[in-house]
């Protein structure tokens, strides 16, 4: 699993949110990705994502690869789109309850 977090900077957030729909576009097609969810404390300028992957190597395929969200990447780190950022790997060891009638998570716990 991974979290994202970063705060915006203000002069920063029409840059950002411009990519927010080319992502959204292409991550359904994610090969290994099983949930994900943009989630924040201030929507518009504290943004966080959660997002649940087969494996290492699907993650890093979307993340470092995928034309927009690479991109995205690039953009965030040269022109100082955030004042902070954080990048979470977590591996899960337990899932309770379901999402859509059913446990994401079932085949890999």
């Amino acid at each position: 699993c991974v979290i994202t977090r970063a705060s915006l900077n203000r002069c920063k957030l029409h840059q950002f949110w411009s990519y927010v729909p080319k992502i959204n576009n292409i991550i359904d097609d994610q090969e290994g990705l099983l949930f994900y969810k943009g989630i924040g404390e201030w929507p518009i300028m504290e943004m966080a994502t959660y997002s649940i992957w087969k494996n290492l190597d699907s993650m890093k395929e979307f993340a470092y690869k995928a034309d927009n969200h690479k991109g995205a990447i690039s953009n965030a780190r040269e022109k100082n789109w955030f004042k902070e950022d954080l990048f979470a790997r977590i591996q899960p060891y337990k899932a309770i309850g379901s999402w859509q009638n059913r446990n994401p998570l079932k085949e890999f716990l």
